[in-house]
């Protein structure tokens, strides 16, 4: 069932984001350790919002969560553009430069400022899905605006040539597609009159 997360306009929220890289991992008696990535990843989101001071506030959330019916539908979750801004100089007309296969890790860019830059830790995603990538290296675009961009984890779906790269930023955030974690939705007034809420959902990367 399709819907955005109501805006985050509560006092003294707290937003937890993890990144996940599922691992298989063993061990034996000499204490040597063998790894196996599964070569997956996803985001996974915790708000705690210590409290609401009416119903009146509190009751579009809870009626937003009942919309989902627990686990089994996506929502659209804009990331507050002051949690984990792009740090780099770059513009966000960025295109992607030719087919790009699905699972590929390094993508090559035009259409950025001549020496833009692009700085590890920023977020990015494609027009083509709603996956989430984080960029682990800077990148300085050279005098016609190109430059090879190395993902934290593999695409998720193939690009196509002059697809828009998006950013996140002060001034326009990206919106993660995630589920709830839970198929309760718990009522939970401190006392009468007030309200507290702690949720947690993932990335939906199905």
């Amino acid at each position: 069932m399709p819907g955005t997360f109501p805006t985050l306009s509560y006092k003294n929220t707290e937003i937890r984001i993890t990144s996940s890289y599922p691992t298989l991992v063993s061990g034996s008696n000499n204490l040597s350790v063998t790894t196996r990535s599964r070569g997956l990843h996803r985001f996974s989101v915790n708000i705690v919002i210590p409290e609401i001071h009416t119903w009146a506030a509190y009751a579009p959330l809870f009626a937003f969560i009942e919309k989902q019916k627990g686990r089994s539908s996506s929502f659209d979750f804009p990331i507050p553009t002051v949690v984990m801004p792009c740090n780099g100089a770059w513009d966000g007309t960025e295109l992607v430069v030719g087919a790009t296969a699905s699972g590929a890790t390094e993508i090559d860019i035009d259409g950025a400022p001549a020496d833009a830059v692009m700085k590890a830790g920023d977020l990015i995603q494609f027009t083509s899905h709603e996956k989430i990538y984080i960029v682990t290296d800077d990148v300085t675009f050279n005098g016609s605006g190109e430059g090879t961009v190395v993902l934290n984890t593999g695409l998720k779906t193939a690009l196509v040539d002059n697809e828009v790269v998006k950013s996140h930023r002060r001034s326009s955030g990206l919106e993660m597609k995630c589920r709830f974690s839970s198929d309760e939705n718990v009522y939970e007034p401190l006392n009468l009159g007030r309200y507290g809420k702690e949720l947690t959902f993932y990335e939906d990367v199905s």
